[in-house]
């Protein structure tokens, strides 16, 4: 395109010229460099990576170091660029020609430093997430007085990443017609933290590995905290995983929700309800499930009734508590048919001390995990991994979750009054991004100005003005 055109719209002539000096579209990237620059990411990537031992210097012409391409690897998926060659291509803005004294390595340069990732930096990453999460959670101690947070939420999954073809450890699974790796999540629920995971192969059980993580997560939180909840699926009513919650010295509450199984519901007894007749469970009468009226009429509605028993399988160390929760309408059409596809049945395993009701709703907020998992999937671009190598996989997944972890807590500490506290980053980024601005030189100092008519002002201030506020760092 040449350096001036015209155009005519209507009766107007336009003259369209390339010709304005540092202006950009990106004013959120300022917010992202300046937390980024106020918590010190920086010099402790350089601290941990800068060993003596270089596998770069095998390049001759390489001018970037490991560290420095993993910070930008992080700025990348903060400032949710979806590519490499999309993010290094901002190197001509002016937030980094005028602004910040570094430059973006070319898109050859990500992909040959990703293929030198090993398994010391694997355990690095890995340990710098855990020292991120140690140091926020001294952070919010810290605001309350010194005193121990009351209750941490965790929830633990697995879940799926789509990967592409002959890449170590995964597999193509023909019957969801991927090729995948299946790894292993631990979140925080409130902070939307994710507190540890795991990669691992295709053909894994879900809860393989995870008493392992579980372990490690709750040496990580008992020293910050009084009490904490974990909520699993049934894949994770397993005896390694339970033993794992043993503790003595801080008080653990668990939720596992468990298949349907009649010999098990069984053994819930509600003679107290029928004096006259024993019932178990799956036999009761008709007006168990029907309400009379005051006038006469019999009402069906859906009653959702609750009992507690012990069981013990026999690989489990000692009986557990299980709530068994009956719902339904009597209806002797359906009646059997729900019997035999047991919808009208809920097992929970539970450590619980309250209402049976309560225990089943705290056990639904684990819902906010499914969430979590697909924000995470969509607004960090964990899709896919394209590494060849698991080694490499593991290593960007882990840049790409301290990238989620650092947003969230951006998040907590800039919208915490405001309507969008809960929003997802992607809504946090929309708020802020595409805001036109120029930069102004003067001999002592540099302006920025931005667009007078931009709707979220006041959320932008916020924003900058509590990142100077925010009284933390990794170092």
């Amino acid at each position: 395109m040449s350096k001036s055109q015209t155009i005519t719209i209507g009766w107007k002539e336009i003259v369209i010229e390339f010709t304005g000096e540092n202006i950009s579209h990106e004013a959120w990237a300022i917010s992202i460099d300046y937390y980024v620059d106020k918590i010190e990411l920086l010099p402790v990537l350089k601290r941990k990576f800068d060993e003596e031992e270089k596998p770069w210097k095998r390049w001759p012409k390489e001018t970037f170091t490991k560290w420095e391409v993993i910070f930008e690897m992080i700025n990348w998926y903060m400032k949710w660029y979806s590519t490499m060659t999309e993010y290094s291509k901002t190197a001509y803005d002016p937030i980094r020609s005028e602004i910040v004294d570094s430059t973006i390595p070319s898109q050859p340069t990500f992909s040959r430093h990703m293929t030198w990732f090993t398994t010391t930096d694997e355990n690095k990453l890995k340990e710098m997430n855990k020292e991120l999460i140690i140091e926020y959670m001294k952070y919010l101690v810290e605001k309350n007085g010194w005193e121990k947070l009351e209750c941490i939420e965790i929830s633990d999954d697995s879940t799926n990443i789509p990967t592409y073809w002959k890449q170590e450890w995964s597999e193509f699974i023909a019957h969801y017609w991927v090729v995948w790796y299946h790894p292993d999540l631990i979140t925080e629920d409130d902070m939307k933290l994710i507190m540890a995971w795991v990669l691992r192969d295709w053909n894994v059980y879900s809860s393989q590995w995870s008493h392992l993580l579980i372990m490690e997560v709750i040496d990580l939180l008992k020293v910050f905290t009084k009490k904490i909840i974990f909520r699993w699926d049934s894949a994770y009513a397993r005896p390694e995983v339970l033993r794992s919650l043993q503790y003595d010295d801080l008080e653990i509450e668990y939720y596992i929700k468990e298949k349907t199984y009649k010999s098990w519901a069984s053994r819930a007894d509600v003679t107290e309800i029928f004096e006259w007749k024993t019932y178990q469970i799956l036999d009761l009468p008709r007006e168990y499930f029907e309400v009379k009226q005051k006038n006469g009429n019999i009402n069906k509605q859906l009653t959702s009734k609750y009992f507690v028993f012990y069981h013990k399988v026999n690989t489990w160390d000692k009986e557990e508590k299980i709530i068994c929760k009956l719902s339904c309408i009597w209806d002797e059409k359906q009646l059997t048919l729900w019997w035999e596809m047991n919808k009208n049945i809920e097992l929970l395993i539970v450590k619980w001390e309250k209402q049976w009701a309560e225990a089943f709703k705290t056990y639904g907020k684990r819902g906010k995990q499914e969430q979590l998992i697909e924000e995470f999937k969509n607004d960090s671009f964990w899709k896919n991994l394209s590494g060849e190598s698991k080694i490499s996989n593991s290593c960007t997944m882990m840049i790409k979750i301290i990238a989620h972890n650092l947003m969230q807590i951006l998040r907590i500490e800039t919208l915490y009054d405001t309507k969008n506290k809960n929003c997802r980053i992607s809504t946090m980024r929309n708020l802020l991004v595409r805001i036109w601005w120029k930069l102004v030189k003067h001999a002592r100092k540099q302006t920025i100005k931005l667009a007078r008519v931009f709707p979220n002002q006041g959320v932008f201030q916020k924003v900058i003005e509590r990142i100077w506020l925010f009284n933390f760092t990794l170092c």
